[in-house]
């Protein structure tokens, strides 16, 4: 197992802002599935989405969202 590092509080960002869209960033039946999820599956916010507009979060934001979220993950919170 890998030590923690930047990466986990930028997927954590990532989770917060999904969450502020109304929906869940992955889902699983299961915890099991759901931990396989966390760790296998990208998910995405898309910029043009109705969620996200509803949540008022800026384009850019958005944007950058989706790669910050999306595996691999970025090093530093400031790499676009």
């Amino acid at each position: 197992m890998e030590p923690v590092d930047e990466r986990s509080d930028i997927f954590s960002l990532g989770v917060i802002v999904r969450s502020l869209t109304g929906r869940k960033p992955l889902e699983g039946k299961d915890y099991q599935e759901l931990m396989t999820a966390v760790m296998t599956q990208p998910f995405h916010i898309e910029s043009d989405d109705p969620a996200v507009r509803r949540a008022r979060l800026p384009d850019k934001n958005a944007s950058l969202n989706v790669r910050k979220i999306a595996t691999p993950r970025f090093l530093p919170c400031n790499e676009n």
